[in-house]
C-alpha cells in the first residue's frame, strides 16, 4: 500500500521531479555558499552532491547508460555520502 507522499510522487512526471529536485539542491548549494567554515562548506556541498546523485540514479530513465552517465566527483560523493549514513 502507497503512503499520501508515494502517491503524490508518482502522480508528478519524471521531468517534473527532476526539475524540482534540481532547483532545490541549487538552493541548499547557494546557502552553504554563505557558511564561513570551509570545512563546514564543504562537507555540506558533498553530501548535496552525494545525495542528489542518489536522486539523480533513482530518476535515471532506462535509457541512460546506467553508471556510466555519473561524473566521477558524483560517484565519490555518493560513496562518502552513503559511509557518513551507515
Amino acid at each position: 500500500q502507497m503512503t499520501d507522499l508515494e502517491r503524490a510522487l508518482a502522480r508528478e512526471s519524471v521531468e517534473d521531479l527532476r526539475a524540482e529536485f534540481l532547483h532545490r539542491f541549487h538552493n541548499i548549494s547557494r546557502i552553504m555558499d554563505c557558511v564561513t567554515c570551509e570545512r563546514c562548506k564543504v562537507w555540506g556541498k558533498l553530501q548535496i552532491l552525494g545525495l542528489g546523485t542518489a536522486l539523480k540514479i533513482l530518476l535515471m530513465d532506462g535509457d541512460d547508460a546506467g553508471l556510466g552517465a555519473l561524473q566521477r566527483n558524483e560517484v565519490v560523493a555518493l560513496l562518502n555520502t552513503l559511509a557518513q549514513l551507515a
